[in-house]
């Protein structure tokens, strides 16, 4: 009888190169020398963050980390390194990350499971030198971390997947809100296709022990209103279309109370509660 894989609780690093097989149908031999230098990169970062490199799949790579926070430094780090030296015109080949934070399966020394699948869609459809992580990811490292979080909202792989709210990690450290934009181009291209439309390489290459990653009192994303904007829309999405129209008529019979007669007279309430009940009793 086989041995029954043993599970745990990880945070999972996934990467992949980007348009690996259109160079690879250009120039063998210079791709793979840019590969090799972009992975000595990666490997350098895993050993400053704590990585532990488990699978490389012909140009991707995943990685176990214990610290979600970690990981998400190593990724920074990572894409700095890549970009600068890109600028700085040595071979190189740029990846996409994504991060998760999941329960797998472990077996001969490989993860397996939903917390793997679920880094592996997050880095499909991050942009090219970008990185997403999903939502539990970004709920612990939010607060730690002097980065820039987009939401995105619930993004879809490919067809017949669940989708998964994911978050944009803003690489150039700044805080100003930034749309995100669909777009198709590359291997990972299609409809569903979630990236952001900025072009800018970080804005400092420096490694994250030369400029500690941690504040305490930076704010995430933009400022405390916007970050409750952000949520409340990432919970709106995933919420049936029932819960959606109920959420949505409550908040107008507020709106019109307060513009005519003012909330010393919340009238609103009595038509609220059949709606406060269809939110309570089918909420995802």
């Amino acid at each position: 009888m086989a041995a029954r894989p043993k599970r745990r609780l990880t945070t999972i690093f996934y990467a992949d190169a980007v348009h690996f097989g259109r160079q690879m149908a250009r120039d063998e031999t210079g791709t793979m020398v840019r590969l090799q230098n972009s992975r000595k990169i990666m490997r350098d970062a895993f050993a400053d963050f704590g990585g532990d490199e488990l699978n490389t799949w012909g140009d991707a790579i995943i990685a176990e980390f214990n610290s979600v926070v970690e990981a998400v430094r190593c990724a920074v780090a990572v894409q700095a390194d890549i970009a600068a030296a890109k600028k700085d015109g040595k071979p190189i080949i740029e990846f996409r990350i994504g991060i998760n934070t999941g329960d797998v399966m472990v077996t001969d020394g490989s993860l397996y499971g939903e917390g793997v699948n679920i880094a592996a869609r997050l880095e499909s459809l991050s942009e090219a030198g970008g990185v997403l992580v999903s939502e539990q990811v970004y709920r612990y490292c939010a607060k730690f971390l002097a980065l820039g979080f987009d939401p995105i909202g619930e993004v879809v792989g490919k067809e017949g997947d669940d989708a998964v709210v994911a978050y944009r990690v803003r690489l150039d450290g700044s805080n100003a809100p930034i749309s995100p934009k669909m777009r198709e181009s590359g291997p990972h291209s299609g409809s569903d296709r979630v990236s952001a439309p900025s072009k800018k390489t970080p804005k400092s290459p420096k490694r994250a022990e030369e400029k500690p990653a941690i504040q305490e009192d930076v704010k995430p994303v933009g400022s405390p209103g916007a970050a409750a904007v952000g949520e409340f829309k990432a919970w709106w999405l995933r919420q049936p279309k029932s819960v959606q129209t109920a959420s949505a008529t409550l908040g107008t019979l507020f709106t019109i109370n307060a513009m005519f007669t003012g909330l010393a007279t919340p009238w609103f309430l009595f038509p609220a509660i059949p709606l406060m009940g269809i939110i309570f009793m089918r909420r995802r």
